[in-house]
């Protein structure tokens, strides 16, 4: 288990509400699943749980556990087939992720596989431009040293906007926000 700086926990929910607000009313309802990829513990499903049919919630870090209408599986899905059937979910969510991943294109291929026609992607992930804060506030403990570390690459906007319309994505729509440090999008199957 890693050390959490003082300042995860607020950024973690900043990226929650963000997340909730992308999603909207449309996939908050009571017949839609919602996969969370790299759901860490598993608070984002938890919150939005009441509102929705299933969550998924797929981790390496996470205990294989149900509750309620919440499945979380211990999985390292980065090079891995999602193990999941085709068509399946409406709606697919990676808060700080994508920036943990060897093989992102690989991942996305997964996820339009997985979603059902017109579900989402919802994604944030931090901007190119934060690498060197990062790095700072990990090293005062402000922020998660070990998080930091395991960062394997950064998108800018325009190129993960190029790489999902690429894989088959429609609708991309990809945002600056907290400052312009960090990107979240919502992208349609």
């Amino acid at each position: 288990m890693h050390e959490w700086g003082f300042f995860d926990n607020f950024l973690k929910n900043q990226r929650i509400k963000k997340a909730t607000k992308l999603l909207g009313d449309k996939f908050l309802t009571n017949d839609k699943v919602i996969l969370d990829l790299g759901c860490g513990i598993g608070d984002f499903l938890k919150i939005i749980s009441p509102r929705i049919k299933a969550g998924i919630g797929i981790d390496q870090k996470i205990n294989t556990y149900k509750t309620g209408n919440l499945s979380f599986i211990n999985f390292e899905f980065s090079v891995n087939k999602l193990p999941l059937e085709d068509n399946s979910v409406d709606a697919v969510i990676m808060l700080a992720c994508i920036e943990h991943i060897i093989y992102p294109h690989f991942v996305f291929k997964e996820i339009i596989r997985i979603l059902k026609n017109g579900g989402i992607f919802v994604f944030t992930t931090p901007a190119p431009s934060l690498d060197f804060i990062l790095v700072f506030l990990s090293s005062l403990r402000i922020i998660s040293k070990e998080e930091i570390d395991d960062h394997k690459l950064y998108f800018t906007k325009k190129g993960l906007g190029l790489v999902l319309k690429d894989i088959g994505f429609k609708d991309v729509d990809i945002k600056h926000f907290q400052l312009g440090l960090n990107i979240m999008g919502r992208s349609v199957k």
